[in-house]
C-alpha cells in the first residue's frame, strides 16, 4: 500500500480507546436509558434523529464514558441480520 508523502502508517487502536458498549436484558434493573443497538444499523446508516430510540434498563450503574459524544464512532460487532 502506498502512503502519502509525510503521513505515518499506524494501527486504529493507536487513534482511538474501542470499548463494549453496555450489557442489559429484560431483567436488568439498572439505570433507563436509550439504547443504540443492531437494528439501528440495518440500513447502513444511523440517524441523528433520536426520537426513534427506545429506552431501555441496563445492568450496573451508568458511566460517563458510556455516553456517546460528538465526534464518536460506532461499529457494530454482528452482521445484523435479523434471522
Amino acid at each position: 500500500m502506498d502512503i502519502p508523502e509525510g503521513w505515518t502508517a499506524t494501527t486504529f487502536g493507536h487513534l482511538a480507546e474501542f470499548r463494549n458498549g453496555l450489557n442489559f436484558n429484560k431483567s436488568s434493573t439498572g439505570e433507563v436509558i436509550k439504547i443504540v443497538s443492531i437494528p439501528h444499523f440495518w440500513n447502513r446508516e444511523i440517524s441523528s434523529d433520536h426520537r426513534n430510540i427506545n429506552t431501555t434498563r441496563i445492568n450496573g450503574e451508568l458511566s460517563e464514558l458510556d455516553l456517546l459524544k460528538n465526534y464518536d464512532l460506532l461499529f457494530v460487532r454482528s452482521n445484523g441480520n435479523k434471522e
